[in-house]
């Protein structure tokens, strides 16, 4: 199983369990939050700016979800759970 470190600079990379880097993830921009999906095949990250997106374990973007105003984004089996800033939620079905 791996997980996300995300630096206090706001780099973030998909390690092992073992702790060996496999890829670090975003386009740059630091990041806030991220988190994968039930099969880490996806995952989703939101950037510190409230910019959230949603890519594929392969670091390609495949949906954006917002260019603000998010706080964190949950990925499940068939649906997301976005957290705005303002303290509202939502679900979305992929």
């Amino acid at each position: 199983m791996n997980y996300f470190e995300i630096k206090t600079d706001g780099k973030a990379y998909i390690r092992t369990d073992s702790g060996t880097v496999i890829r670090e993830v975003g386009d740059g921009a630091p990041v806030a939050h991220a988190d994968f999906n039930h099969d880490e095949s996806m995952f989703s990250i939101t950037y510190e700016s409230g910019r959230a997106e949603i890519r594929n374990c392969k670091n390609i973007l495949v949906r954006k979800i917002a260019d603000y105003g998010v706080r964190k984004v949950f990925l499940k089996k068939n649906y997301y759970m976005v957290y705005y800033i303002d303290g509202s939620e939502k679900n979305f079905e992929y």
